[in-house]
């Protein structure tokens, strides 16, 4: 009896914490840059953002996961820049005049990106 009192229990809480979520349209994790979030908030195709730290956790990269299916992967830095990420399969065609620094997805799921290797952290926005 008592465990199913505390199952109940777990439950409950679990399901207030989705629903909170769901109110606040969507749950951020903590120290995200404002430019990411907004482009979030903006962009009602966004599914799922990640965010990948380099080696030594001094810079970070956002991936914003849409729910459209595009050949290519395209990352921001804290700054919102655009980074097109290269894959084994896709690679950016990019004129002269373009000055984008392409980043480059590794056999291993890590990013490498203006000299440095970024890992994947943490899920930051789920759309539930």
């Amino acid at each position: 009896m008592k465990k199913r009192i505390a199952f109940s229990i777990l439950l409950l809480f679990l399901a207030m914490g989705f629903t909170a979520c769901e109110k606040n349209r969507g749950c951020f994790a903590k120290n995200i840059p404002e430019c990411i979030k907004q482009s979030i908030k903006e962009d009602t195709r966004i599914i799922r953002a990640e965010e990948y730290c380099n080696t030594d956790k001094t810079k970070k990269i956002y991936h914003l996961i849409k729910k459209t299916i595009a050949p290519g992967i395209i990352m921001n830095d804290e700054n919102c820049n655009v980074i097109p990420v290269q894959t084994e399969t896709f690679k950016w065609v990019l004129g002269k005049d373009d000055d984008w620094a392409l980043g480059y997805l590794r056999p291993d799921g890590t990013v490498e990106y203006d000299g440095d290797i970024y890992h994947f952290k943490r899920v930051i926005f789920r759309k539930i």
